[in-house]
């Protein structure tokens, strides 16, 4: 019976992965052809209209698509058609006050823009239209229907992607792009709808569970559960788009090629996700019953085998930044590249899902203060340094609000596990591992001084050397090429 949940909590898991996944790279690729197809200006504002319909459609969210799982689990179709039902009402209520606000702002958002402030309007009908949409998932999944979860939200993934490029390619402009979102948020939304009512009409095999009390959660009950963990991840959000949003008002003609530097790779962060999660149960385990040297153990190991595969990782997108952005956005980005460097640095600490032991503990506050500590500082540093040194300073800016964040984040993750900051971090095999990749590039930068290469075949070198000297520093590569005595 362990086996066969195990194995059923797997497919979920399986599923909702690819779903995820097929949405992120439909987004990447809308962002890879507009960058391409669009000059540097229209991309540019394009860049700051998606970094606006973005972060308000997680905000207006207000974290309701959280509280599905527990609010609707449990119910019977009618009353988890009703809560869905008045969720989605919610929502779109909560979208148009959105757009009513992007109405009355839009002046003041593109003063340093010409003729964008129509488009800002357009973007917050598109976040009243698609705001709906958003709990879909999350609700489809709560009624163990995480194959058509998948399938939904892989599939608007990709509609989002044709209806944007299939009019951008067509009519050509920005406003035609935002009108494919536009098209695209009311299929989303219909769509959305359609799966729910299917999902939770009247029938014999109907998998959901019977309803357990005749109580029907209220909105306010949803709202109240949601807001926490909601504000937790505007707050996140926030983190990422500030940076943006700083180089947008000052530098607004080079926001195209920052916006394009200024991210980090999906997969790297996938990673220490998915590492937390096959370690959470055990995690919640041993320190319920006080064993925290165990937890420790069980920790740092899983620390130590992400850090032999993710740093690794970020080495090569370190040394291969340029060829990177020359083959997904062109050569008229390469200057972003130092931008890349940065950002992927910053993935350098992420080795380790740290969020798992504070939530294993019980300690979700904070979850939510060490996102308070990224914004504060982010603030400050990235506020500081786009002013002294552009763009570029934004991303330093950056770089150092993870750091000092990162920090009180180890010594809340120390204090759960009762140790020492020192302990609760690979140090050791993190070091050797940075300086086999600055190995890595001295000998990518060597060759480059030695040999002309264009951007596919120097990627290719790169990337083969880097594999290789990563290689032999494992002693059990290493012994492959020993002589037997």
């Amino acid at each position: 019976m362990q086996t066969e949940s195990a194995k059923v909590v797997g497919r979920r898991t399986a599923w909702i992965t690819i779903g995820q996944g097929v949405h992120t790279g439909s987004q990447i690729l809308m962002a890879t052809f507009l960058a391409r197809w669009m000059t540097n200006t229209d991309w540019s504002k394009m860049a700051y209209l998606m970094s606006i319909y973005f972060a308000m459609l997680v905000v207006a969210n207000l974290g309701l698509h959280h509280g599905m799982p527990y609010f609707i689990s449990h119910l019977d179709p009618h009353g988890q058609r009703r809560v869905v039902l008045r969720s989605m009402t919610a929502l779109l209520l909560t979208g148009s006050a959105v757009s009513a606000v992007l109405y009355i702002a839009a002046g003041p958002l593109t003063q340093q823009w010409d003729g964008l402030a129509g488009l800002v309007v357009l973007i917050g009908i598109v976040i009243a239209v698609e705001l709906p949409s958003t709990i879909c998932a999350m609700a489809l999944v709560a009624m163990e229907r995480s194959l058509l979860s998948a399938m939904w939200e892989g599939s608007m993934g990709v509609i989002t992607l044709l209806a944007v490029l299939g009019l951008f390619t067509h009519e050509g402009g920005l406003r035609s792009a935002c009108i494919g979102l536009l098209l695209a948020g009311i299929i989303r939304s219909v769509t959305a709808l359609i799966a729910l009512l299917w999902a939770t009409r009247p029938h014999p095999d109907n998998k959901a569970r019977l309803q357990e009390s005749p109580t029907i959660p209220r909105i306010r009950d949803q709202i109240k559960f949601a807001l926490p963990l909601g504000a937790t991840i505007i707050v996140s959000v926030l983190n990422r788009s500030l940076d943006k949003w700083l180089v947008a008002a000052l530098y607004p003609q080079r926001l195209g090629e920052y916006a394009i530097a200024a991210q980090e790779l999906p997969i790297i962060n996938i990673l220490p996700v998915a590492g937390g999660a096959a370690i959470a149960v055990s995690l919640v385990h041993h320190l319920a019953r006080g064993e925290h040297p165990v937890a420790l153990q069980v920790w740092i190991e899983q620390s130590i085998r992400l850090t032999y595969v993710l740093v690794p990782a970020v080495a090569l997108l370190i040394i291969c930044s340029p060829e990177i952005i020359d083959l997904m956005f062109g050569r008229q980005y390469r200057s972003g590249a130092p931008i890349l460097v940065i950002f992927t640095v910053i993935l350098l600490h992420r080795v380790a899902e740290y969020g798992v032991v504070l939530r294993a503990a019980g300690r979700t506050r904070d979850l939510l203060v060490a996102s308070l500590v990224l914004l504060v500082s982010n603030a400050i540093a990235a506020t500081t340094l786009v002013l002294l040194f552009g763009p570029i300073g934004a991303a330093i800016g950056t770089f150092v609000a993870n750091i000092v964040a990162w920090l009180w984040v180890l010594r809340r993750v120390a204090e759960v596990l009762q140790s020492t900051i020192y302990d609760v971090f690979p140090w050791k095999q993190w070091t050797q591992q940075i300086i086999i990749g600055f190995v890595s590039l001295l000998a990518c930068l060597s060759i480059e001084a030695l040999v002309n290469l264009e951007t596919v075949g120097s990627l290719i070198i790169k990337t083969s050397v880097i594999c290789l000297i990563f290689a032999l520093s494992k002693p059990q590569v290493r012994r492959l090429f020993t002589p037997v005595s």
